[in-house]
């Protein structure tokens, strides 16, 4: 039985892409280093944003993962929404759950500042019950702490949850917590997700699962 369906947020909710890799390729130009068509940076997300900026690096620069990780952090938590937009099909999905009276939260690896900012910028009128982001003191996905915590502070158990994600790393934090996997095409690794036990092809067709 789903009781609360969780979401990830950047490529399952929100299409992110772009303004992330528009950050971080200022970054890259403003150290003199070769930016990353932004097709590249769907293989560079959802680690979070450490994981991010030592893959876009070359690896004469991986020893000043710090100084750059700090320049980016700059570029893009205060300001993270330019051309982000919620993925079709989304707000009518969302809003048809909160008519279902079904609980719902975020757990992204995204860091917690720019989650935020994101959710309230495209997604205020949503009722999440929590939205959490990359917290210092808890492990990021595919680490299950995280999925367990929400789903004890909503008051069901995680074998009763969802949770939907566009990678690997959304499968299997899932499959982790003993939470369903709920794989989506539309986002930044469809390939990556056909293992779950199901894999959405339009937002609509999570209804039938509820």
């Amino acid at each position: 039985m789903t009781r609360a369906v969780l979401f990830d947020l950047d490529g399952t909710l929100v299409d992110t892409l772009h303004d992330i890799a528009d950050a971080m390729n200022q970054v890259l130009e403003a150290a003199g280093l070769p930016v990353l068509p932004i097709a590249d940076y769907r293989e560079h997300v959802g680690w979070g944003a450490r994981d991010l900026v030592e893959r876009a690096l070359p690896e004469s620069e991986q020893g000043n993962v710090d100084t750059h990780l700090q320049a980016f952090r700059e570029r893009y938590y205060d300001h993270p929404v330019h051309s982000s937009a919620l993925y079709p099909g989304i707000a009518e999905l969302l809003a048809e759950l909160e008519a279902r009276d079904v609980p719902m939260a975020i757990l992204t690896n995204k860091p917690e500042k720019p989650a935020l900012v994101v959710v309230e910028a495209l997604l205020a009128d949503v009722p999440f019950r929590f939205v959490r982001g990359a917290r210092e003191g808890v492990p990021r996905k595919p680490d299950p702490t995280a999925l367990i915590e929400l789903a004890s502070a909503m008051g069901v158990a995680p074998t009763d949850c969802l949770y939907l994600g566009d990678t690997e790393v959304d499968v299997q934090a899932a499959e982790s917590a003993a939470m369903t996997p709920v794989g989506v095409t539309w986002g930044f690794r469809p390939e990556s997700v056909q293992s779950a036990p199901y894999v959405l092809q339009s937002p609509s067709d999570l209804l039938p699962l509820i």
